[in-house]
């Protein structure tokens, strides 16, 4: 096994295909890296002072009547989390700035993805993009001819001849491939790890935890990669057709699947547009829904008078429009948890 794991380690090594692919991902990893915690420093300065601007607004505003002060509103901002150098996540899609103002939930704002096309989604260039697709490709460059190269060879039965088992035989190779990948990975990961620990704006220790899952989810991946990438290489009668499976498993995990599984879900659970879902809200607070029903000024007056067994609007010991404002208020929260919980619902599903 030692023997194994060495040659395949060696032979990598001196292979001019790994030393050059191996600059190529890895600059291009360390440029995605480095290009990615600059912006979101720059996102985390913009952020904080537009939330310190938009504060100071909210405090320099005079003196006023507290409920026209409510609806004065101001701008709240979606903190940055540390990992978002990797991986920005669902921000471009969710937003990272809201409007907050009394009695109405509005929308996240500053979603880059909504005026980007696909192809602009795919080749946007993150350390996530990088370690997807271009570390996988890698790897099926450095694993497709392991084993049906030396059944080309004639190389394969004389290595079973000598007693090693396949297992023993797959696994070595498996193993001097990822000690040629480690030279590649790790010292990316120390730069992502100490780039983490600077560019955090509170205590490491969450943001290192948060990294080490996801380090290890990347390396089950990767694992999954060249697991799947020798199972081929054995089966395949050349190595010609192990490349030309592994690359069609490529596309197909890298490019067709993600779009066909976000089609899909659409399919099984369809969503309404944001337009949509606001025109629903705005008729449903409009005219109100069978179960939540509008609330009326005169029908609350009249109720209030039954309630307090009082003639006159002044003889109650309640303020009737303040009782009516906080019925308007309770009858908002209920439509804006109805449809928001609907759309809940569709996304756990």
């Amino acid at each position: 096994m030692k023997h194994i794991v060495r040659k395949e380690f060696t032979d990598i090594l001196r292979d001019g295909r790994f030393r050059w692919c191996s600059v190529l991902v890895g600059a291009l990893l360390l440029v995605s890296l480095g290009h990615g915690w600059v912006q979101a420093r720059s996102a985390q300065q913009e952020h904080a002072a537009a939330q310190d601007t938009a504060r100071d607004h909210w405090e320099s505003q005079g003196e006023k009547n507290p409920h026209s002060a409510a609806h004065y509103g101001m701008y709240a901002f979606k903190p940055r989390l540390a990992l978002s150098f990797v991986d920005e996540g669902v921000d471009p899609y969710t937003g990272t700035s809201v409007w907050l103002e009394a009695h109405r939930q509005n929308d996240f704002l500053l979603r880059p993805a909504q005026d980007a096309t696909a192809a602009q989604r795919i080749g946007v260039l993150t350390a996530a993009q990088v370690l997807q697709h271009l570390v996988p490709l890698l790897i099926i460059l450095l694993t497709f001819g392991a084993l049906a190269g030396e059944r080309e060879r004639g190389t394969l039965r004389q290595l079973l001849a000598t007693g090693i088992g396949r297992r023993e035989l797959a696994l070595g190779k498996a193993l001097g491939v990822a000690g040629a990948l480690a030279l590649l990975l790790v010292p990316a990961a120390l730069v992502g790890a100490a780039a983490l620990v600077v560019g955090s704006p509170g205590p490491a220790a969450s943001p290192i935890a948060r990294g080490a899952v996801l380090a290890a989810v990347y390396l089950a991946y990767f694992t999954a990669f060249l697991a799947l990438s020798l199972a081929v290489s054995a089966w395949a009668r050349s190595a010609r057709t192990a490349l030309a499976i592994l690359l069609g498993v490529w596309v197909v995990n890298g490019l067709v699947a993600p779009r066909v599984a976000v089609d899909l879900s659409k399919w099984l659970h369809p969503t309404p547009s944001a337009i949509e879902f606001a025109r629903n809200i705005e008729r449903e607070m409009a005219s109100g829904v069978e179960d939540i029903h509008r609330p009326d000024l005169d029908a609350s007056t009249a109720r209030l008078l039954a309630e307090h067994g009082a003639e006159r609007v002044e003889d109650l010991p309640v303020n009737a429009v303040a009782v009516y404002l906080q019925e308007s208020e309770e009858f908002g929260n209920r439509i804006f948890d109805r449809n928001y919980g609907a759309l809940w619902d569709t996304f756990e599903r």
